[in-house]
């Protein structure tokens, strides 16, 4: 999805989970609100972090490449 559909899907309080993907230092520096930090290092404890319901839309987004 764009950023802003996943705006205009935030501003609706459309039921999903935002997942930054970055390091915890990156989000501690700054995040979109109510996102769920899953940095690389954490990323084989996910199904901790992801609901259990399938029909919820989840979106990763990190900092891209580099």
């Amino acid at each position: 999805i764009t950023a802003d559909e996943l705006k205009d899907m935030l501003d609706k309080k459309a039921k999903l989970v935002l997942v930054d993907a970055r390091s915890g230092l990156e989000y501690s520096q700054g995040h979109i609100p109510k996102a769920v930090n899953i940095p690389p290092e954490k990323v084989g404890l996910i199904s901790t972090f992801l609901p259990k319901d399938k029909k919820i839309l989840i979106v990763f987004y990190c900092r891209g490449v580099g």
